[in-house]
């Protein structure tokens, strides 16, 4: 046994990027966030994995969408979409960036009568789109993934 190697730890196991959050900040109308609390917030879903993100972002826009995109190629962090966290399979889960769009990206945007279709941004809550349709006789139906 080599004794001159060092213990394995979480810290030298999986070590962390040196990676410039402020600029990407700087460049975003809503908010990144590196609290440990909002990182545990969005390192478990209904799914029985856990991964804790190194940040999770809350865009206000498309534009900042793009900005995050482009963040993560250019640093190569894997980018997770959180919608409710109800994901039966880990899929939002991951070591990279949580993007959430709940806190600003939730709303309903049309709804075309004829066709049926209903465009919402990506953080629409479910409830929100059922309580929406249910006055002109459309439903959603639930995805269970």
């Amino acid at each position: 046994m080599n004794s001159s190697r060092a213990p394995l730890t979480p810290d030298n196991l999986c070590p962390v990027p040196e990676i410039p959050w402020e600029k990407l900040k700087a460049s975003l109308t809503g908010e990144l966030s590196l609290e440990a609390t909002d990182r545990e917030k969005h390192s478990e879903d209904a799914s029985m994995f856990r991964e804790e993100p190194l940040a999770v972002a809350y865009p206000k826009h498309e534009l900042d969408c793009q900005t995050i995109l482009r963040f993560c190629v250019e640093q190569k962090l894997s980018l997770h979409a959180w919608g409710a966290g109800t994901s039966r399979g880990g899929q939002p889960l991951g070591r990279g960036l949580i993007v959430d769009f709940r806190r600003h990206m939730n709303r309903i945007l049309d709804f075309d009568e004829a066709s049926g279709e209903l465009r919402v941004e990506p953080g629409a809550y479910y409830s929100e789109v059922q309580k929406f349709l249910r006055p002109k006789g459309r439903s959603f139906p639930p995805d269970p993934s």
